[in-house]
């Protein structure tokens, strides 16, 4: 994972559900910019994306495949807050979808749990710090097989859990024909 020290960094933009953002630190909804950088211009699915309220992120975007409208199985995981920024290329494959979907579940029932752990690629945990009535605290881990780990405290608004599967379900969607085992 690349890791890039940036004071300050503005938050991932919003996405529409299903599809990533065309910015990751830029302001212009159509520009797609990585420090200056003009990157690729090729649609994005969302597979997570968890912004706090008050800044800082953690997304994984999947690349378009061959197929128009069909997410591929690469993409890349970004992780920023004000003190550093990295993005590094990763890949899901469909069996990950219903580990994704169990991480949820877990973290719903106040539990912490831990995405893709002891893989090739890097793993994403999740602690639910403190639950309120609008918004929750939860910490982020995100840890590659190197020897980076980053974690990143994030408040954010309730509801991001259902949010969160909204974009699962429409990577299933996109998938049950070309991946069965991406159903669930």
């Amino acid at each position: 994972m690349r890791v890039v020290v940036i004071v300050p960094v503005q938050p991932i933009a919003a996405a529409s559900p299903g599809r990533g953002a065309r910015t990751l630190y830029g302001g212009n909804a159509g520009e797609r910019t990585l420090w200056g950088r003009e990157m690729e211009d090729r649609e994005r699915f969302t597979l997570l994306r968890l912004a706090g309220r008050y800044g800082g992120g953690v997304a994984i975007e999947l690349d378009e495949s061959a197929a128009p409208g069909i997410p591929d199985t690469g993409g890349e995981l970004m992780v920023h807050n004000d003190f550093v920024a990295g993005v590094t290329r990763t890949y899901v494959e469909p069996y990950d979808l219903a580990r994704w979907e169990h991480v949820l579940d877990e973290v719903e029932a106040g539990r912490d749990a831990v995405w893709r752990e002891h893989a090739r690629v890097a793993e994403i945990g999740i602690q639910l710090v403190h639950r309120e009535e609008d918004q929750d605290q939860i910490t982020v881990t995100v840890a590659d097989q190197q020897t980076t780990r980053v974690a990143i405290n994030l408040e954010v608004n309730r509801g991001w859990i259902e949010e969160q599967r909204a974009l699962l379900d429409r990577i299933r969607k996109a998938w049950k024909h070309v991946h069965p085992t991406a159903s669930g």
